[in-house]
């Protein structure tokens, strides 16, 4: 019953917990705009089109906190997506680099 209440309260959000921003990025540097704060670690990735994972990092997220996140330089321009997630919660962004 317990895991019950759990699994509805992590799927009721409606807003995203994270605002992505530039996108598009020029610069190889984005952030996060964390709307959230969590105990639990989130991971993030960003994928290719074919989705093979090319840059991973894990964080814990405070609400208000903004995170620095610089793109690794051989990384070619290109769209590409950016998957936040921990265990009961996932957000999923198309990120272009220019």
């Amino acid at each position: 019953m317990q895991y019950h209440h759990q699994y509805k309260r992590c799927h009721r959000q409606k807003d995203k917990a994270f605002v992505v921003y530039p996108n598009p990025s020029s610069s190889g540097k984005i952030y996060l705009l964390s709307r959230i704060s969590s105990n639990e670690k989130y991971n993030l990735s960003l994928l290719n089109l074919q989705g093979i994972e090319i840059y991973k990092n894990e964080f814990l997220p405070m609400e208000g906190a903004q995170y620095f996140i610089e793109i690794p330089e051989k990384i070619n321009p290109g769209e590409y997506i950016l998957q936040i997630k921990n265990k009961c919660n996932v957000q999923i962004e198309k990120l272009i680099i220019k």
